[in-house]
């Protein structure tokens, strides 16, 4: 049966993986940190990894997919949330 988890991560990270997740929904911020909401069963499941980056930096490559826009201190600084499944070569 699957449960929906939240990831809450510092403000400054710039990259993370979750594993046994079987959807990612979203992304936003609460109380200032970065957080992802996913579904997760703990049976099953792939690993994924997420990567944020401040407007103007470029673009991830190589499957990476856009999850959201978050934005902290009144949208006067904001992170754009991608993710992928991760690569088994890594």
């Amino acid at each position: 049966m699957k449960r929906i988890f939240k990831a809450s991560l510092p403000v400054y990270t710039t990259k993370c993986e979750l594993s046994k997740v079987s959807q990612v929904y979203s992304c936003g911020n609460q109380e200032g940190n970065i957080c992802i909401w996913y579904a997760s069963d703990e049976k099953s499941g792939l690993e994924y990894e997420f990567r944020f980056i401040e407007t103007g930096d470029f673009y991830p490559k190589n499957g990476w997919l856009f999850l959201g826009t978050i934005h902290f201190l009144e949208s006067k600084y904001i992170k754009h949330a991608f993710y992928r499944v991760k690569q088994q070569n890594q």
